[in-house]
């Protein structure tokens, strides 16, 4: 069962995201996110960082090869500068990411990535970014019956208030309900519309039960 989340959450549980291939050699930047099982791992602002394009090695040694910068390069490159844990298994369709930090997919649980609010069919090293994409790594569960994963959460600021989003594997957004304001680190705000219209906060997330907790908001 360790194999199957992993396996399924990057082949067969995600939506399909047509991606430009870059050519060899191109360097871009990538906005990353990993959010772990009850806390952000690395760049909760999702912060601009090139991708690693070489050579890596899988849990048992096997070397995989990123000649251009990928979803999994743009990993390593997260955990070069946050200096935190990931492991790759190889298979004979690919190379998956079956941990991050302190835990390991097993069964139903593990790790899973959107770019662009998208989640691909396709393992990591596969999905070739452009400059500018956003990749979010996160801890998840996926439903038994349907194998889909957890909406996704988005904070926006319009000028004038703060908006939550739900963002499901496609990428279709829809505008939150009954979630929880995180502003400044002390104060929480219920709204039921997904909706806080003040100009006092200095750093603002949003976090919902059965949802995984969007960016941090730094305000200008």
């Amino acid at each position: 069962m360790r194999h199957f989340f992993t396996v399924t959450i990057s082949c067969l549980a995600m939506a399909a995201l047509g991606v430009p291939a870059a050519l060899a050699g191109d360097e871009i930047t990538a906005h990353v996110r990993v959010e772990g099982k009850s806390r952000t791992i690395f760049g909760s602002t999702a912060p601009l960082l090139t991708p690693f394009q070489g050579v890596i090695h899988a849990e048992d040694g096997t070397p995989v090869e990123l000649p251009q910068p990928t979803a999994l390069g743009l990993l390593e490159a997260a955990s070069a500068r946050g200096e935190f844990f990931y492991n790759v298994q190889q298979f004979s369709f690919g190379s998956f990411v079956n941990q991050v930090g302190r835990y390991a997919g097993k069964g139903l649980r593990g790790w899973s990535f959107k770019v662009n609010g998208r989640a691909p069919d396709v393992g990591a090293s596969a999905v070739v970014l452009e400059d500018g994409d956003s990749v979010l790594w996160y801890w998840t569960r996926l439903d038994p019956t349907t194998f889909a994963g957890p909406p996704t959460l988005d904070i926006v600021w319009d000028g004038r208030c703060l908006i939550a989003y739900e963002v499901d594997a496609a990428g279709t957004s829809t505008q939150a309900q009954d979630v929880k304001f995180k502003l400044d680190e002390r104060r929480r705000i219920f709204s039921r519309k997904g909706r806080v219209c003040t100009a006092s906060w200095r750093t603002a997330q949003v976090v919902k039960r059965g949802a995984i907790r969007s960016q941090t908001l730094i305000a200008s």
